[in-house]
């Protein structure tokens, strides 16, 4: 699974790190995911089988700890100024 970090937290998730959100996401699958069928992924399998890249904007609120999230791949988007003006 892709996992795409919002630039900018929201009031609910105040200072959240990409790791927090990650490990957020993975409580719920392994707290709620009861798959009823044996060949399906269970969540108690490793983390990187569920969440494989994170993408995130360079220069965004929410830190990308990339040493935390060593288990999957981080890719960063570069955003610039002149990026966004061709779209206007």
């Amino acid at each position: 699974m892709l996992m795409v970090v919002n630039s900018s937290n929201d009031r609910e998730t105040p200072g959240y790190t990409a790791s927090e959100y990650a490990s957020t996401i993975l409580e719920m699958l392994r707290r709620y995911d009861k798959p009823r069928r044996p060949h399906v992924i269970t969540s108690d399998q490793r983390a990187n089988r569920l969440i494989t890249h994170v993408v995130y904007l360079e220069g965004g609120n929410v830190k990308v700890d990339e040493l935390a999230m060593k288990v999957c791949r981080c890719v960063s988007i570069k955003l610039t100024v002149r990026a966004w003006e061709s779209y206007l």
